[in-house]
């Protein structure tokens, strides 16, 4: 688990089969207090741990002083919050700080590119504009709320749900 706001950037762990105990050395920091962790998930049998800049695999370290292992991805992007991140069991989708993104592993996919709705995200400074497609307008994400944005996967779809800037909310379907 993160969240901790004295300990932003560790993540935290049970006891196999007791969820109910975590022993003071069941932690483990990743990050600076600067860079707290924004929340993970799990993909073939490794967790996942984000900041909204980096991205790490902790895997089990059968007998050794700390419980995992951790090791940096190199996704180049990280999740702009807890409940923008997703998994469909083959990939991780995540929503970053100028799109949404999927990795298995290793180095992001931005599955928001110049062809499609790259316009919606901020980049660079400059904040996401309203887009329209087949006669419907598409107000961008508002990235004042990033705590409102959710990313689900469900029956071969991904689903962005998020604030736009006017007020409402929005639904994107991919």
């Amino acid at each position: 688990g993160c969240g901790d706001p004295y300990r932003p950037g560790t993540v935290y762990f049970s006891k196999n089969f007791n969820p109910d105990s975590v022993p003071d050395r069941y932690n483990l920091e990743l990050a600076p207090p600067s860079e707290p962790l924004t929340g993970g998930c799990l993909l073939n049998g490794e967790s996942f741990a984000f900041s909204d800049v980096h991205c790490w695999a902790l895997r089990p370290s059968f007998g050794g002083e700390n419980q995992y292992t951790a090791r940096e991805v190199p996704t180049g992007v990280g999740a702009i919050s807890h409940f923008a991140i997703c998994t469909d069991g083959k990939a991780i989708y995540f929503v970053g700080k100028d799109g949404i993104y999927a990795t298995s592993g290793g180095p992001a996919t931005p599955l928001t590119t110049k062809e499609n709705i790259y316009s919606l995200f901020p980049h660079e400074g400059v904040p996401g504009v309203t887009w329209r497609w087949l006669g419907q307008t598409i107000l961008a994400p508002d990235y004042i709320y990033p705590e409102k944005f959710r990313l689900a996967y469900a029956n071969g779809y991904l689903y962005f749900d998020y604030p736009d800037f006017s007020g409402g909310s929005y639904r994107l379907v991919y």
